[in-house]
């Protein structure tokens, strides 16, 4: 329940926070803010070598590691994370005048600065997550995003609402998230703070499966922004992101279901999945697949009333970006009962394999269809994704295809008994 309260949070104070940056900056201004802000965690996620994928996993299974844990991310966020910011306040513009021209001086210095805090928050998210404590994870997530919205409200009201300005007021409340998880993360594994280098190499080959995965994942879901940028006009990259906004909140609920699905799994033995994961796979299709109706429905007057009638020609696009969200929501709960089971090489593999179908589509279709050829890939490398993820987990689980998709007449009172009473599945 707090995973999905979380969630619901997030969604409706996040929405508020794009009405305002798309009505304060257009098109163009919501594009490189967009950009900004997806350089600087995707930044984060490839330095940060997916560790908060080991510290999941390894939290529940390992408890007399747990100081390890939180001294080892420290140690990474801060020495290593300084390192990369360091690095790249030196030779980021080089690469910025290759590949992001639109990206100014003062948008790639925020978004360096916001590495470290973001690796912090991931870190930290890995550890709490860990130990089956959803509810301060959703906490944190809500704070963020109340943060974000109460100082992009104060800069609006006050006429000062900037690219950069609301670029600035995303690394603040990162900073802050940051520091509170953390803290929290340390006081809950028990207080006590050991960098442990041996140990640390032990996560770090585990993480390297994971960084893959999510590095793959995250390319996958986001690289058109950066290729949409390349290829057509910077409006288009706004256009495009407010698509990617709506079709995003059919994630949320599979969102808060991953998260608790990697301790209730890691905590248990490898088939503790077996039931529960079928049925949150067939339930949340069903759930994405009728929002995915109503977006398609009513999605155009809604992008006009909320994000203004400049944003309007971004309704195409989202049309043909459905099919691979709700194929993404799949994605996520399969991949999650496998990272819990301890397979992360599945997911390496088939994120790489998606990430590659994606790109060299998108080389091809973005500068001939724009921002539909964009969304018609993205689709396509989400359904591919969504195969795989299924073919595995039928493989290591024995669960017939049918349980998979198939709704059952009595998966309606699990949910909600699921929701009210956070039953555990068994």
């Amino acid at each position: 329940m707090a995973s999905i309260g979380g969630q619901v949070g997030v969604l409706l104070v996040g929405t508020v926070a794009q009405i305002i940056i798309a009505r304060a900056l257009g098109p163009t201004g919501k594009g490189l803010y967009s950009l900004t802000v997806l350089l600087a965690g995707l930044s984060a996620s490839i330095t940060g070598i997916s560790l908060s994928t080991a510290n999941a996993h390894f939290v529940g299974r390992h408890p007399e590691h747990r100081p390890a844990l939180v001294g080892n991310s420290l140690f990474m966020a801060i020495v290593w994370g300084g390192m990369v910011t360091l690095l790249l306040f030196e030779f980021g513009g080089d690469l910025r005048d290759r590949y992001l021209t639109s990206i100014n001086d003062r948008l790639l210095m925020i978004a360096i600065v916001g590495i470290v805090p973001q690796m912090l928050v991931e870190y930290s998210t890995g550890l709490i997550v860990g130990l089956d404590m959803i509810g301060m994870v959703s906490f944190t997530m809500f704070l963020r995003e109340a943060l974000v919205l109460g100082g992009l409200a104060t800069l609006f009201y006050y006429n000062l609402l900037s690219v950069e300005m609301a670029a600035a007021v995303w690394v603040v409340g990162g900073v802050v998230v940051s520091l509170v998880q953390s803290g929290f993360a340390w006081y809950k594994t028990g207080g006590g703070v050991r960098v442990d280098m041996p140990f640390l190499g032990r996560t770090l080959r585990f993480s390297l499966n994971g960084l893959v995965a999510n590095v793959s994942s995250l390319l996958r879901l986001r690289l058109d922004l950066f290729m949409i940028n390349y290829f057509l006009l910077g409006q288009d990259v706004g256009y495009y992101s407010i698509a990617m906004a709506l079709v995003s909140l059919l994630w949320y609920l599979p969102t808060g279901v991953a998260m608790v699905l990697i301790p209730y799994v890691s905590w248990r033995d490898d088939r503790a999945g077996d039931r529960l994961t079928p049925f949150l796979s067939r339930a949340g299709m069903a759930i994405s697949v009728a929002g995915a109706v109503g977006l398609g429905v009513f999605g155009y007057p809604v992008i006009g009333m909320l994000f203004g009638k400049a944003f309007q020609p971004a309704y195409p696009a989202m049309l043909f970006l459905l099919p691979g969200a709700v194929a993404y929501g799949m994605s996520k709960v399969l991949a999650s009962d496998l990272l819990g089971r301890g397979k992360p090489q599945y997911g390496r593999t088939i994120s790489l394999a998606a990430l590659i179908l994606n790109v060299g589509l998108n080389v091809l279709f973005i500068p001939r269809f724009g921002i539909i050829g964009a969304a018609a890939v993205s689709s396509l490398s989400q359904m591919f994704c969504a195969w795989l993820f299924l073919f595995y987990f039928l493989r290591e689980s024995g669960t017939p295809l049918r349980d998979a998709f198939i709704v059952r007449a009595d998966d309606w009172r699990i949910l909600g008994r699921l929701l009210v009473h956070k039953d555990s599945g068994n």
